[in-house]
């Protein structure tokens, strides 16, 4: 019957102690006392610890690695908008990078998708004529990059956050 007992506190309490971190006030006197009891029955201590709210990250703020001023310059380039004097085309995807990074805030991830393609050939992935990515604008409709034929093998793939 002992290890019987033991086995229970050995499972009661990490419950016990898990409920008492997740409250946001602590845990109450009815549960610390409950802790004290299954670990004193096990030869453990508890201490309770508070959860905390983790931070977000979503407000355009450096994490310390760049000043401030540095980080606002990297941002507005990421944002600008980029015209066929800039060089854009033929093909792209988006006029700034900003466009497939931005929710909730510049660099982060979005709904935006681009699109892959290529085929199986019985033994691995080779990419579509030109890449696997298929750009979705063009500076001219001529050119604009559709899926070849044979191309079995396709996908969409989101945009990921660039916010370490």
């Amino acid at each position: 019957m002992k290890a019987y007992s033991q086995l229970a506190v050995l499972l009661l309490l990490p419950t016990t102690l898990l409920a008492a971190a997740c409250s946001p006030e602590g845990p109450t006197p009815t549960e610390q006392a409950s802790a004290d009891v299954a670990a004193a029955a096990v030869g453990v201590t508890t201490q309770a610890i508070a959860a905390t709210e983790a931070p977000t990250g979503f407000d355009n703020l450096t994490n310390g690695f760049l000043n401030q001023t540095d980080f606002d310059a990297a941002r507005d380039v990421f944002e600008e908008v980029e015209g066929l004097a800039d060089g854009l085309g033929p093909v792209y995807n988006a006029q700034s990078c900003r466009e497939c990074h931005q929710n909730p805030v510049t660099g982060a991830a979005s709904q935006i998708t681009e699109f892959r393609a290529g085929h199986f050939n019985g033994s691995s992935f080779v990419d579509h004529p030109g890449g696997s990515l298929i750009n979705d604008r063009a500076i001219n409709p001529a050119i604009q990059e559709r899926i070849a034929a044979g191309q079995e093998v396709r996908t969409f793939r989101a945009s990921l956050s660039l916010m370490g």
